[in-house]
């Protein structure tokens, strides 16, 4: 059939499958025959169907074609994408006109859906924004393409131009003050049925909050599992809490340093119980506990840190198995613990259980309604249950309210105390020092049972406390059972009475069961300080001319013989003895009995004579 044709031949072959159509564009048709039996190379050619009379249709509107031909900005420009799927690079000639795109899709059933804006070809972009800017104008440029957009984060968008190798990039701030505290939920399992519920903490801190409001985290579940990094502006707080009337259980069941790690923000924790985990015991290999370290630790690095913990349980495995410690706080600016018990703990990895040790000046430490109970360290540097250890000046220490019940320090090297043990550095004449009103019982140390310290400041209140049962290791001593209390280079006084006059009034109203068990040094001069009964001595194995009875209930006998050390009557009760008042150290006792049984009051006791 195309044996003979020529180029004439198939161009009105052309026209004929074309017959009828019109175009408003003149040689609109391209054909070829490609080369065959007949032609060894291909026969091409163009067709024409141009109608003049035809009138294109409008052109689409792309966003690009809305922008170029946009005369004015006497009004911001509203485009609205119909497509599901949008495919545009957009280049922006009215760079000066505020923009407004929005998608405008719907599903098959009339429903509101994103509208999909992808590339079309290959582009480093899907919107170029630059004719008519400059390193002056870039963020007033930018700024309005964002319209209405809020944000709970500041300086939430970042912008960068390129040109050649260079980049300018820049934050744009489009944060609002009302937008309230993040609130959300932790749950390992009620994710769908709790509205803002992630699985773990980690997740939640991902989220965009507002820094003037912070985070506030409740986890739902009884126990959780997480290892979390908590490193926020220095600002924005986080609260994490658990359920109340039964705290919720927070532990690690693998091998990770910390439950928590404070790196940077404002922390708080409340209704928590932190405890080790001990991993499963092989015959050849002992269990492990997890975390390996600390519960809670706070990075080393001076960013600001605050720390505030209330009402959390931080528990061990026993007096058997050793765990790490329970508190590591380096260097934050404000740590306040408030309502917790520590308990139950054995380690003999670490020097102490909580250790606080803060380079920064003008920190603080607050420790209020908290008990430590039942703790061992035993360790060669062991220096005690709670350390705290100051380098910066202007600090301050507050220790009130609390008990410190059994707590036990073994060590060889350092000095240290069953309880507590502060110190700072010679120059820290500034820090101050309150530990009041706390109950130090049956604890025991190497140089003494409650507390050491090792300070520069005389800035001290050490009243109201109760001292019981507190012994130095190896036996019951005299001297510094409760307190050994050290200013190595004090200078503030001249004598020794004038030390111990100062010291005494550091302590007063503090009461303990033992006879002359604070000690102290001052520069090259030491004393003890007798916070217990205010009966004297005897000395030499002698007995005072006038022997001393015990204050005994109504129905007890006085002791055949004079007591073994004077005792102290307690209120409430009184001597039986016929002969005997209840008197102050410095009265004598009456000529004859008394006229009838004296009650003693306390801090009095009964002088005797001719006691049998």
């Amino acid at each position: 059939m195309f044996e003979d044709w020529t180029d004439e031949h198939f161009k009105n072959y052309a026209m004929s499958i074309f017959d009828g159509c019109k175009s408003n564009s003149q040689n609109s048709i391209y054909y070829i025959v490609y080369p065959g039996i007949y032609y060894h190379t291909n026969r091409q050619g163009t067709i024409s169907i141009y109608d003049s009379s035809i009138i294109p249709p409008p052109p689409p509107e792309p966003v690009r074609s809305a922008l170029e031909f946009s005369q004015n900005c006497s009004d911001e420009f509203n485009i609205l994408l119909l497509d599901n799927v949008h495919s545009e690079f957009a280049y922006n000639f009215n760079y000066q006109c505020p923009t407004f795109i929005k998608g405008g899709s719907k599903d098959n059933f009339g429903n509101n859906i994103r509208t999909k804006w992808q590339f079309n070809y290959t582009s480093s972009c899907l919107i170029d924004f630059y004719e008519g800017w400059n390193k002056e104008n870039y963020k007033d440029q930018i700024t309005p393409l964002l319209g209405n957009s809020t944000s709970s984060s500041v300086d939430s968008v970042m912008y960068a131009i390129k040109y050649g190798y260079n980049n300018d990039t820049g934050y744009i701030d489009i944060s609002k003050s009302d937008i309230g505290i993040c609130e959300w939920n932790v749950s390992h399992t009620n994710t769908e049925q709790h509205p803002k519920t992630k699985p773990t903490v980690s997740e939640v801190l991902e989220q965009e909050c507002n820094k003037d409001k912070g985070y506030e985290i409740s986890l739902l579940d009884q126990v959780h599992y997480e290892s979390v990094i908590v490193n926020m502006e220095e600002n924005v707080h986080v609260l994490i809490k658990g359920q109340v009337g039964t705290r919720t259980t927070w532990q690690v069941t693998k091998n990770v340093d910390y439950i928590i790690l404070l790196e940077q923000g404002i922390l708080s924790l409340q209704n928590i119980e932190f405890c080790f985990f001990l991993g499963v015991e092989y015959e050849w290999f002992p269990g492990e506990y997890w975390p390996t370290a600390s519960l809670i630790k706070t990075s080393d690095s001076s960013l600001y840190k605050s720390l505030t913990i209330t009402s959390c349980q931080f528990k061990g495995l026993g007096s058997q198995q050793p765990v790490g410690q329970m508190i590591l706080n380096n260097n934050t600016n404000l740590m306040v613990i408030t309502d917790c018990d520590f308990m139950n703990a054995f380690t003999q990895d670490y020097t102490s259980l909580i250790l606080c040790q803060i380079e920064k000046g003008s920190t603080e430490i607050i420790i209020n309604k908290s008990k430590f109970e039942n703790i061992i360290i035993k360790h060669s540097d062991a220096i005690g249950t709670l350390l705290v250890h100051t380098t910066g000046d202007k600090s301050k220490l507050t220790i009130s309210g609390c008990t410190f019940d059994s707590c036990a320090c073994d060590g060889v090297y350092n000095h240290n105390a069953g309880a507590l043990y502060f110190a700072s550095q010679s120059s820290n004449i500034n820090n101050e020092y309150v530990i009041t009103n706390n109950n130090f019982t049956n604890n025991k140390g190497d140089d003494s049972g409650s507390i050491f310290s090792e300070i520069a400041s005389n800035n001290c209140d050490f009243s109201n406390n109760k001292f019981s049962g507190n012994i130095i290791n190896g036996g019951r001593q005299q001297i510094g059972n409760d307190a050994q209390l050290t200013w190595p280079d004090a200078n503030w006084e001249h004598s020794l009475e004038n030390y111990t006059k100062s010291i005494t009034q550091f302590l007063q109203g503090s009461k303990s069961t033992d006879r002359d068990s604070v000690h102290f040094r001052a520069s090259i001069f030491q004393n003890d300080i007798n916070i217990g009964s205010q009966i004297p001595l005897c000395q030499n194995g002698e007995y005072p001319k006038i022997d001393y009875c015990e204050c005994l209930a109504d129905d007890d006998k006085c002791l055949e013989g004079p007591p073994k050390e004077p005792l102290i009557c307690k209120e409430g009760q009184y001597a039986t003895i016929d002969d005997c008042e209840c008197l102050a150290d410095d009265d004598k006792c009456l000529e004859g009995p008394p006229k009838e049984p004296l009650i003693c009051k306390e801090g009095q006791y009964a002088t005797i004579d001719d006691c049998e």
